[in-house]
């Protein structure tokens, strides 16, 4: 006897290349003639849900739109007997690392025995940055990682910049 299929679980990623997403839900072999509705948004600019295929495989590869890094999917099931609920919601955040950053400026404050090095945000690429990393090398083999970082206003660009305060003890170790 043939049941109308139940809601799919939501969808995940299975794989995820440079060009395309591969993604997987739980199928359902007792459910014979089942095929399966795949709906996709692409938020540029919020976008709605539209009917991307219909397969009779629990998966699917979705080429990657260019001006697109987030996609919303959702799965239902369908046979003779009519169709589930959609399934829960997939979010893929297809995030690109920031831009190369430009060189960092080196101020010597001989006053402070200090060093400050500033930099300007690099272009984040849509995803936020979430953490800079500054090591000073030492002798070769040894790494610090300074504590005195901070964000400011720089006095002469007015732009705002990330800065570490180098003690001058910490450079000659």
């Amino acid at each position: 006897m043939i049941m109308k299929p139940k809601k799919p679980e939501a969808p995940s990623v299975e794989r995820n290349m440079d060009d395309s997403i591969r993604i997987v839900w739980e199928g359902f072999s007792n459910s014979k003639g089942t095929e399966y509705e795949v709906y996709m948004a692409v938020d540029v600019g919020g976008g709605s849900f539209e009917l991307l295929t219909t397969t009779e495989e629990a998966y699917h590869t979705v080429y990657k739109k260019r001006d697109a890094q987030k996609y919303r999917f959702k799965v239902l099931a369908k046979n003779d007997c009519g169709k589930s609920e959609l399934s829960s919601e997939l979010l893929f955040n297809d995030k690109f690392p920031p831009a190369r950053m430009d060189s960092p400026r080196i101020r010597v404050d001989p006053k402070a025995c200090s060093v400050r090095v500033t930099w300007s945000k690099p272009d984040d690429k849509g995803s936020a940055i979430t953490e800079y990393k500054m090591e000073i090398a030492g002798d070769g083999e040894n790494w610090h990682r300074p504590e005195g970082c901070g964000t400011r206003v720089d006095d002469i660009s007015g732009e705002l910049v990330t800065f570490c305060e180098v003690p001058m003890a910490v450079l000659q170790q």
